[in-house]
C-alpha cells in the first residue's frame, strides 16, 4: 500500500488546478518499513514529519519530510506505550506532541515526536462504537461519533480529556 498526500483544491472547487503529489511513502517493491496493512491512520506535522499507525498492529512509524523512514515505536497491548486499536492521531498545536487515540483501550496517549510517553488520559465521555479524533486549532480535541447512538455528534474535550460540550444531531 502507498500513502500519497495530495494538494487540496481551493474551497470554491471551481479551480481546474490538477492534484499534485506532495508526499509519497511506500510502493509495491518498498522496504519492509514502508509496507503497510490496509488499516492505517496518519498524521502530518507542519514540518512534514509523517506518522503512520497500523490500527491492528499497535505500532507507529515515523517518516521525515522526504519520505525516509526514521523510527518506529509502540506495540500491541494494554499498558503504557501499547495499543489495541489506534483509530486516530493528531499533532499537537505546537508540533511538539502526538495525540494517539486508542479506541479499544479508551484512551489518548500524548507522545513526544520521538515516541516518549508524556501522559495518558481517558476522555470523560460516554460512547459506544468507534470515534474519530481530530484536533481543533484551539487545542481542543474533537471526537466524532460513528455508532448508531452517536453518529453525527461531535464531543469536545480539552487537551487533558475534560469534557467541554457536545453538538450536532444524531442521524440514522
Amino acid at each position: 500500500m502507498s500513502i500519497l498526500l495530495l494538494n487540496a483544491p481551493p474551497v470554491d472547487a471551481l479551480s481546474q488546478e490538477p492534484y499534485r503529489v506532495l508526499y509519497s511513502v511506500g510502493a509495491e517493491e518498498s522496504p519492509a518499513e514502508q509496507v503497510f496493512d490496509e488499516h492505517i491512520t496518519v498524521a502530518l506535522s507542519r514540518s512534514g514529519i509523517l506518522f503512520v499507525a497500523e490500527t491492528r498492529i499497535g505500532s507507529i512509524r515515523v517518516f521525515d519530510s522526504s519520505g525516509r523512514f526514521v523510527r518506529q515505536f509502540g506495540r500491541r497491548g494494554e499498558g503504557p506505550g501499547e495499543y489495541l486499536s489506534i483509530t486516530s492521531m493528531a499533532v499537537g498545536p505546537a508540533g511538539d506532541s502526538l495525540y494517539v487515540f486508542d479506541h479499544k483501550n479508551r484512551r489518548v496517549s500524548v507522545l513526544s515526536p520521538t515516541g516518549t510517553l508524556l501522559r495518558e488520559f481517558r476522555p470523560q465521555l460516554e460512547w459506544s462504537g468507534p470515534l474519530q479524533m481530530e484536533r481543533h486549532t484551539s487545542g481542543a480535541l474533537l471526537f466524532i461519533g460513528h455508532s448508531a447512538k452517536h453518529r453525527g455528534l461531535v464531543h469536545v474535550v480539552d487537551p487533558k480529556g475534560t469534557y467541554i460540550r457536545s453538538f450536532g444531531t444524531c442521524w440514522k
